[in-house]
Protein backbone atom coordinates (compact mmCIF):
# COMPACT_ATOMS: atom_id res chain seq x y z
CA UNK A 1 0.00 0.00 0.00
CA UNK A 2 0.84 3.68 -0.01
CA UNK A 3 0.38 6.33 2.67
CA UNK A 4 -1.87 8.96 1.11
CA UNK A 5 -2.03 11.51 3.92
CA UNK A 6 -1.29 12.33 7.55
CA UNK A 7 -4.07 13.51 9.85
CA UNK A 8 -3.91 16.17 12.53
CA UNK A 9 -3.16 13.59 15.24
CA UNK A 10 -0.42 11.89 13.21
CA UNK A 11 -2.56 9.05 11.85
CA UNK A 12 -1.40 7.73 8.48
CA UNK A 13 -4.18 7.28 5.93
CA UNK A 14 -3.62 4.66 3.24
CA UNK A 15 -4.87 3.72 -0.20
CA UNK A 16 -6.34 0.41 1.06
CA UNK A 17 -10.13 0.88 0.81
CA UNK A 18 -12.57 -0.74 3.23
CA UNK A 19 -14.12 -2.57 0.28
CA UNK A 20 -10.96 -4.72 0.05
CA UNK A 21 -10.77 -5.80 3.72
CA UNK A 22 -12.57 -9.12 3.17
CA UNK A 23 -10.67 -10.08 0.02
CA UNK A 24 -7.35 -9.32 1.76
CA UNK A 25 -8.34 -11.28 4.88
CA UNK A 26 -8.21 -8.19 7.11
CA UNK A 27 -10.41 -8.73 10.17
CA UNK A 28 -10.44 -7.06 13.59
CA UNK A 29 -8.15 -8.81 16.05
CA UNK A 30 -5.92 -10.30 13.37
CA UNK A 31 -2.19 -9.92 14.06
CA UNK A 32 -0.28 -8.47 11.11
CA UNK A 33 3.30 -7.59 10.25
CA UNK A 34 3.72 -4.04 8.99
CA UNK A 35 6.82 -3.20 6.96
CA UNK A 36 7.58 0.51 6.58
CA UNK A 37 10.55 2.09 4.78
CA UNK A 38 12.75 2.00 7.91
CA UNK A 39 11.22 -0.65 10.19
CA UNK A 40 9.02 -3.70 10.47
CA UNK A 41 6.89 -4.75 13.45
CA UNK A 42 3.82 -6.69 14.56
CA UNK A 43 0.55 -5.01 15.46
CA UNK A 44 -3.17 -5.75 15.59
CA UNK A 45 -6.00 -4.83 13.30
CA UNK A 46 -8.83 -3.13 15.15
CA UNK A 47 -12.19 -1.56 14.40
CA UNK A 48 -11.35 1.31 16.77
CA UNK A 49 -8.22 3.00 18.08
CA UNK A 50 -9.12 1.58 21.50
CA UNK A 51 -8.38 -1.98 20.29
CA UNK A 52 -4.90 -1.63 21.82
CA UNK A 53 -3.49 -0.10 25.04
CA UNK A 54 -2.42 3.56 25.08
CA UNK A 55 0.87 4.11 23.24
CA UNK A 56 0.58 0.97 21.09
CA UNK A 57 0.32 0.94 17.27
CA UNK A 58 -2.88 -0.26 15.61
CA UNK A 59 -4.11 -0.65 12.05
CA UNK A 60 -7.67 0.66 12.16
CA UNK A 61 -10.22 -0.88 9.81
CA UNK A 62 -11.78 2.53 9.24
CA UNK A 63 -14.84 2.75 6.95
CA UNK A 64 -12.92 5.24 4.77
CA UNK A 65 -9.84 3.01 4.45
CA UNK A 66 -7.07 1.40 6.45
CA UNK A 67 -5.54 3.86 8.91
CA UNK A 68 -2.23 3.37 10.72
CA UNK A 69 -2.23 4.92 14.16
CA UNK A 70 -0.90 4.91 17.69
CA UNK A 71 -3.50 5.05 20.39
CA UNK A 72 -3.02 8.41 22.10
CA UNK A 73 0.07 9.08 20.00
CA UNK A 74 1.51 10.24 16.67
CA UNK A 75 2.16 7.40 14.21
CA UNK A 76 3.78 9.60 11.56
CA UNK A 77 6.28 11.14 13.96
CA UNK A 78 7.13 7.88 15.75
CA UNK A 79 7.80 5.96 12.53
CA UNK A 80 8.95 8.87 10.33
CA UNK A 81 6.41 8.29 7.56
CA UNK A 82 4.96 10.76 5.07
CA UNK A 83 2.53 10.76 2.16
CA UNK A 84 3.92 8.75 -0.74
CA UNK A 85 5.74 6.24 1.48
CA UNK A 86 4.97 2.63 0.66
CA UNK A 87 4.34 -0.16 3.13
CA UNK A 88 3.54 -3.87 3.18
CA UNK A 89 1.27 -5.83 5.45
CA UNK A 90 1.29 -9.57 5.99
CA UNK A 91 -1.09 -11.58 8.12
CA UNK A 92 0.85 -13.41 10.82
CA UNK A 93 -0.11 -17.04 11.19
CA UNK A 94 1.97 -17.73 14.30
CA UNK A 95 2.98 -15.59 17.26
CA UNK A 96 6.27 -13.73 16.73
CA UNK A 97 9.36 -15.57 18.03
CA UNK A 98 11.19 -13.92 20.88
Amino acid sequence: GVITGIGGHGNAYTNIPSSSYDSLGLKAGTPIRLSLPDTSFSLRLGEWYTAVPSGEPVAVLHPEGLTLAIRDGDFAARFSVAPGDSFRIAIETAPPKR
